[in-house]
């Protein structure tokens, strides 16, 4: 690129910063509209809302409603509604968040556990899929989806060196075993682990 084409870049970036300054809700329909769904928006409360007061306003508001990754509900909405949601606090002082979804059957039995590790972004479909109705009816168990926080992991594999962060595998340890307190029908010699990606490293 010449020293010529360098300058008319700089100076378009210029202008455009010079006219997205300019705007306000008096000259700009996207402006306009904005004020009107969004008043609080207009900063200095002077009726005019700029177009550096709408930047400010709305970044703000993303901000507040983004969620740190790895804290949602692990789960899909419709099979939240039959998992309880725990707190385990250890002796440390250390918290872990997990939910359980105990069996359907009302039997008296012996039924297995599953352990739902969710990925970084904090998604598991085992948990979504064994709330199904035919799940839960065919293959009866407790299952248990703990919630790993974003500073860290389930575990990490020797020689994988992209996931880093605090191991929160002896937290779900340690959340099995007030399950096993609890609940004297779950059968400890029929414990099954199943994860997707960060997951998947947690369950090996």
């Amino acid at each position: 690129m010449n020293r010529f084409a360098l300058v008319g870049l700089v100076m378009m970036s210029l202008c455009a910063a010079a006219l997205a300054a300019d705007k306000t809700s008096e000259n700009d329909a996207r402006l306009k509209r904005a004020l009107e769904r969004n008043p609080k928006a207009d900063g200095d409360g002077d009726g005019v809302l700029t177009h550096d007061e709408a930047r400010a306003f709305f970044a703000k508001q993303k901000k507040k409603t983004s969620k740190p990754r790895g804290t949602q509900q692990p789960m899909a909405a419709a099979a939240g509604k039959l998992y309880e949601k725990r707190e385990l606090k250890n002796e440390d002082g250390k918290t872990l968040r997990y939910f359980v979804m105990k069996p359907a059957s009302g039997k008296k039995q012996k039924f297995p556990l599953v352990v739902c590790l969710h990925g970084r972004g904090g998604n598991t479909t085992a948990a979504s899929v064994l709330a199904g109705d035919k799940m839960r009816k065919d293959y009866p168990c407790y299952v248990i989806a703990p919630v790993s926080r974003s500073d860290r992991v389930w575990a990490v594999p020797e020689g994988v060196s992209k996931l880093k962060g605090e191991h929160a595998l002896p937290l779900v340890f340690d959340a099995i075993d007030k399950l096993k307190e609890e609940f004297s029908d779950i059968d400890f010699t029929r414990v099954y682990v199943t994860g997707q990606s960060m997951g998947g490293f947690g369950s090996f």
